[in-house]
């Protein structure tokens, strides 16, 4: 059936208040059912256990990496988290978080309404209800990607359980360390160490909105897939912050052009926190060698990703920093002796062979063999990366200009990937002679994404000198 004009606006409206009555019903029967002193053990809504990384140590306790999988989550208590993260979380998702009892009631009318008035009027926008409680109570008990009534209700059953059951402070707990941040970081400890390179602890007012911005899901609002974007709903939340009196308009505005002065530019859209651990692991070739080894000996559920697990080492990180010290001096000398070497030959058939391969195909009329013309290409080549690149760069980041940063990014990924194929490699292992330990391991001469062999352990060469 179809309707037009006035009566699909009847329907329409008539549609709206059936929502908002079950919704209401539903709120009703949460507060019966909350009432009533049978209901389930609800600690179980808290007991499930979130994924924690296992931590790698070497012979004197000292932390080499952590292995984690899809989630990197580090749990933080909301006593150590500062008055700007919280301010920044309820600004953002749940101003009336401290009045309500788990649902807000004007919430609920304002989203009836707003939803309405988009179907009739094709104008505003579709608006949810869900209060930071009802969020934890649907990632605990419900499915929140099926959009339906019954879900709602089951959300708004729970949420009134957990605010009967637990105080304002350990629901917010809950939620800041066990939320998604994108990027594949669960809670806000691992997404502050992952966006900004330190603790919680430390996020100023602008770090603090960028995280909770997050919030929106699907990358809208990364600063490193959209830093434009991201920037302009982060001055919005500051400036509603201003407004409700968290902070002044001072600190607003020095932390933001803090944030934005000292925002590396240079991050790649594919960065995450597993490829972080990489970039900060003290030992990497050791560390994906017990990885692989150890992973072996677990059994049934066992995961070393999610059990928090503490693994105790051979590997002696003193040992293993002399090493590194060691071995890159080595691999300077002998780079700088082989491209020596190499560019000596390259000039001498530069200057000696180029014209009498020339004067041949201008003779013999054989184009295919002729190399000034590719000679002057990769000069053209040589003068962009080296002079023109650098220059653009700091142009995209004083200005903000994404795309010409996009083309910079580019540029210096094809330089390190044409330096890296003309690298001397190499590997060593140090083994404690009165008992075998492993005291120091490297596979190579630099270990990422795209070098992660290791010639200590799986190169069939011969031994060089042993010492």
């Amino acid at each position: 059936m179809h309707f037009t004009g006035k009566r699909r606006t009847v329907v329409l409206l008539f549609a709206g208040l059936l929502f908002a009555v079950a919704a209401a019903l539903g709120t009703a029967l949460g507060l019966s059912l909350a009432a009533n002193q049978n209901t389930r053990n609800m600690d179980e809504i808290m007991a499930s256990r979130p994924a924690i990384p296992s931590r790698l140590l070497d012979i004197n306790g000292e932390l080499i990496t952590e292995f984690f999988s899809d989630e990197k989550r580090d749990i933080i208590p909301i006593t150590s988290l500062p008055e700007n993260q919280i301010y920044a979380l309820l600004t953002r998702e749940d101003a009336p978080f401290y009045k309500h009892t788990g649902v807000s009631i004007g919430g609920l009318v304002r989203a009836v309404i707003n939803n309405a008035l988009y179907v009739i009027t094709n104008k505003g926008y579709f608006s949810g209800f869900s209060t930071l409680t009802m969020q934890v109570a649907g990632a605990r008990h419900a499915d929140r990607t099926d959009i339906s009534v019954s879900r709602k209700l089951k959300e708004i059953w729970w949420s009134y359980q957990l605010e009967r059951r637990f105080t304002k402070e350990e629901i917010l707990e809950q939620y800041l360390n066990s939320v998604y941040f994108g990027h594949n970081t669960y809670g806000v400890e691992a997404a502050s160490q992952f966006f900004f390179g330190h603790s919680a602890v430390e996020n100023s007012p602008a770090e603090a909105v960028m995280l909770v911005i997050q919030l929106a899901g699907s990358g809208l609002y990364s600063p490193i897939i959209k830093p434009d974007a991201a920037r302009g709903r982060q001055r919005e939340i500051l400036n509603q912050m201003v407004s409700a009196g968290h902070i002044s308009p001072e600190e607003a505005d020095t932390s933001f052009n803090n944030y934005w002065s000292n925002f590396d530019w240079s991050r790649s859209a594919s960065d995450s926190p597993y490829f972080n651990r990489l970039a900060n692991d003290k030992a990497p070739y050791f560390s994906e060698y017990i990885r692989t080894n150890i992973e072996q000996y677990l059994f049934g559920q066992q995961d070393i990703y999610r059990d928090g697990y503490t693994i105790h080492t051979t590997l002696n990180l003193d040992f293993q920093r002399e090493a590194d010290k060691e071995v890159s001096q080595g691999l300077i000398q002998w780079n700088q002796s082989y491209r020596y070497d190499r560019d000596t030959k390259t000039d001498y058939a530069s200057s000696d062979l180029v014209q009498t391969i020339d004067l041949i195909s201008l003779v013999f009329n054989i184009p295919e063999i002729r190399v000034a013309g590719a000679q002057e290409k990769r000069r053209a080549e040589e003068y962009f990366e080296n002079k023109l690149a650098p220059v653009m760069d700091m142009m995209a980041m004083t200005f903000g200009l994404t795309d010409l940063k996009s083309l910079t990014t580019i540029t210096y990924k094809k330089t390190r990937s044409n330096t890296r194929m003309n690298n001397v490699e190499t590997a060593l292992i140090t083994l404690g002679n009165d008992n075998g330990y492993i005291l120091a391991m490297i596979g190579g001469s630099e270990f990422n994404r795209n070098n992660q062999f290791n010639r200590a352990m799986d190169a069939k060469v011969m031994p060089g000198s042993a010492f």
